[in-house]
Parts: structure tokens; C-alpha cells; sequence
């Protein structure tokens, strides 16, 4: 799951409180979050939320994907930059019909998986607010039409919608569909026993086949029981500083098609590592460095300390929390 997507999922499964919580802890946009006030707080759609419609759809897709949250306002007041007061919009199921039938209408090529979901705090009443969710798109550059101002090809900067560079436009119509690597991995202890296993994952989240992919962990972890081969004593840099670290690489010839995952490292201990876990359910960090031919990637997990529960087992997620923007490498490969 992208990051787009999680934040999609984390704002529909909370609901309006969850965007008064916004409103109250004042939430910034960012390059994967924008909040939209409609127009009118009502349908029809004018032509200010069509524009907003057009750049959002193409800047999110040509960009690492995004949400668009409709009723919701954020602006500067009291010199903080965040949501500051929350639009109901009424008319909401004629609404969405409208961002449905718009979005194919404003944006080429039409990237797969857009989807608006509305956010409903009454049942009974036709009046809320609207998840648009826009996925990363790793084919052409995604062209955005605009009334009376043409057409141009937008990506997101920071908490702004901005004109592609001709650089970057040239790069991207030039290249081919890209890899996107990501890390991640769980815990899972067994209730009875307290038997645990640990577990890494790479996932391919884009579009193109990953090949000579490697990983590079900084963090001494447990004896591993199965997954790549790796090297113990590798430098890794992380903030201009070099520390040891293991680098975990598959074999030349094994490829990762997008959407799959493949295990790079398991270790199974009826006691493992006790320090070693405490430090993860302290909050400590692994920052990691993955990579593979076209793609490089640097960033950084930690355990959730949600529990996820099925049967006898326990399970903590692993999550992202340093994700520096991915930038092509064309010499990334090991």
C-alpha cells in the first residue's frame, strides 16, 4: 500500500472526527494531502472547484500520488498554515456524480484507481465530505484541461500545484514505466508460547520490473534463518555519517514485477533478541537504503505499536518514517 492510499484510508476510517481533529491540531497540507473548499458548499461544481479538479488529478498523478479532501479549508491565519475551519457540502451524492463524470473530462491520459468517496457524518442527511484519492501514475505525463486557460501538465510541490519544468516534462515523456522500492516487515509473537518471528519485505509500488535490487539496514539485527544472502560489514551513510550496516541482495537474475513482494530477511527465536525488540517497541528507527536498476530510495521504518490480533498470534506492523522523495539513479544497481 503507497503512502497515498494510507492516508486515504486513515481519514475515511475516522471520519468527521477525525477532521475536526485536523481543524483543531491545525494539519498542514503536504505533497500527498490537499483540502478544498467547495465553492458554493454545494453542487453544482463552479468553475473554481473544476480547475482545482484538473491540477489536483494531474499534479498528484504525475507526482507520488495524493488526497484531495472536499469541504475542508486550510489557509495561513495566526501565522500557521493548516485546517482552519470545516464546509459541510450539501447536495453531496450530486456532487460526487459530478467529480465522476468531470474527471475523465479534464485530465489525459485517465490514470487508473481515482476514486471519490464520500464522507457521510449523518446518514440520513445528503451532506458531508468527499475523499479524492489519486494514485501515482508511472506512463505519460498526465495533461490537465483548464477553461479558458488551455492546457498544462502540473505536479505537486510541497502544498502546491505548479507547471511541470520542460526538464522534467522531456524526462518523462522520454522514460519508461519505473520500479519504486519500498521496505517493510512485522513482528509477530505467538500468545502462548511468546515464540516471535521477524520478517522484511521489499515491495515493488510502481510500475516497472526491479532487477539487481539490494538493501542496505542500518541495525544489528538477529541471526537470520532464511531470506537474500547478505554482507555484514558494509558503511552505510546516513546524514553525511558512515556506520556499519548489512547489505541484503537477491540473485542477479530474480525479478520483482509491481504490486508483488518478495522476503529479504526472517529470523525465528523462541526468546529472540530480547533488547533488540524492547529497542523496537521504543520507537527506534531502522533506516535503510534500497535499491535496484532505475531506482534509489533512502528512508527509514519503525514498529506500530497498533496491535494486530488473528487467532493466537499478535502482529506490529512495521511503518515508514523518513521518506526522502525516490529520485531516479541510473547507476543504481549492485
Amino acid at each position: 500500500m503507497d503512502a497515498a492510499t494510507k492516508i486515504y484510508e486513515g481519514i475515511l476510517a475516522d471520519g468527521e472526527p477525525g477532521l475536526q481533529r485536523m481543524k483543531l491540531n491545525r494539519e498542514p497540507e503536504s505533497n500527498l494531502l490537499d483540502f478544498k473548499r467547495a465553492k458554493d458548499q454545494s453542487a453544482p461544481l463552479r468553475q473554481d472547484d473544476r480547475t482545482h479538479l484538473a491540477k489536483s488529478i494531474g499534479g498528484f498523478a504525475n507526482s507520488d500520488g495524493g488526497v484531495l479532501v472536499w469541504g475542508v479549508d486550510a489557509r495561513v491565519q495566526n501565522g500557521i498554515d493548516g485546517v482552519c475551519e470545516l464546509y459541510p457540502i450539501k447536495k453531496l451524492k450530486a456532487f460526487k456524480s459530478e467529480l465522476e463524470n468531470l474527471t475523465p473530462k479534464y485530465v489525459y491520459p485517465v490514470p487508473d484507481g481515482i476514486i471519490h468517496t464520500p464522507i457521510y457524518p449523518d446518514e440520513n442527511k445528503d451532506e458531508g465530505y468527499i475523499l479524492t484519492l489519486v494514485p501515482a501514475y508511472d506512463g505519460l505525463p498526465v495533461r490537465s484541461t483548464i477553461k479558458d486557460q488551455g492546457s498544462d501538465f502540473f505536479v505537486r510541490a510541497g502544498d502546491q500545484f505548479t507547471a511541470m519544468s520542460h526538464s522534467h516534462l522531456a524526462d518523462r515523456f522520454g522514460r519508461r514505466p519505473q520500479p519504486k522500492l519500498s521496505l517493510s516487515g512485522y513482528l509477530e509473537i505467538i500468545a502462548e508460547t511468546r515464540e516471535r518471528s521477524l520478517l522484511l519485505f521489499v515491495t515493488n509500488l510502481g510500475k516497472g520490473l526491479a532487477q539487481k535490487m539490494n538493501v542496505i539496514v542500518n541495525c544489528d539485527l538477529p541471526g537470520q534463518t532464511s531470506g537474500w544472502q547478505h554482507d555484514g560489514d558494509v558503511r552505510f551513510s546516513s546524514h553525511l555519517h558512515l556506520s556499519p550496516g548489512i547489505c541484503f541482495y537477491g540473485h542477479p537474475d530474480e525479478v520483482l514485477h509491481p504490486g508483488l513482494s518478495t522476503k529479504i530477511y526472517a529470523a525465528f527465536e523462541h526468546n529472540m533478541g530480547g533488547a533488540f525488540i524492547n529497542k523496537l517497541k521504543e520507537g527506534a528507527e531502522i533506516p535503510y537504503r534500497v535499491s535496484c536498476d532505475g531506482f534509489v530510495h533512502s528512508g527509514a521504518i519503525k514498529l506500530s505499536l497498533n496491535r494486530i490480533e488473528t487467532g493466537n498470534k499478535i502482529r506490529y506492523e512495521f511503518s515508514e518514517v523518513k521518506n526522502d522523495r525516490h529520485r531516479l539513479d541510473k547507476s543504481a544497481s549492485t
